[in-house]
């Protein structure tokens, strides 16, 4: 596969693209996004793969603002997966959001909940995340309370 092209994976061949949500990235600023997990989301939205209503949260330590978090994405992209970058990335990068804090602090995560809602009102996501943290290999599916069971 060529490093501009999203190896033939297109909405066309494989369908509709998922519903609406934001993903959480846990150490966004570590070697697996860049090498790995952000090529691949691109090679996803380029090919029509992620819903429009898709974003992307990157939490980690580093005292990043959201557009000096999408410049990084946008470096890393480039150097580490060689990737030719179009106007495609463009469009993909605005729903890059960033949070700095310390995991083991409580404020993150109430923070990290300020922000899914302002993701949720910009960006069109549902109310729907699901959370990714490389270092533990761990994802956790979260749903919206509309579709929870009755308890």
């Amino acid at each position: 596969m060529s490093s501009n092209d999203s190896g033939g994976l297109t909405q066309e061949k494989l369908g509709l693209p998922s519903d609406p949500c934001a993903m959480v990235i846990f150490g966004a600023g570590g070697d697996l996004t860049k090498r790995k997990l952000l090529p691949s989301l691109y090679h996803l939205a380029k090919g029509k793969l992620l819903p429009q209503q898709f974003a992307i949260v990157g939490l980690s330590i580093e005292p990043f603002s959201h557009d000096e978090f999408r410049d990084r994405m946008t470096q890393d992209i480039q150097e580490y997966a060689g990737v030719k970058l179009d106007a495609s990335w463009d469009d993909f990068a605005k729903r890059f959001y960033y949070l700095s804090g310390d995991f083991n602090d409580p404020e993150l995560y109430r923070k990290l909940g300020e922000m899914l809602k302002q993701v949720e009102k910009e960006q069109g996501t549902e109310g729907t995340a699901f959370f990714t943290w490389p270092r533990l290999r761990i994802f956790l599916p979260s749903f919206p309370s509309s579709s929870a069971p009755p308890a």
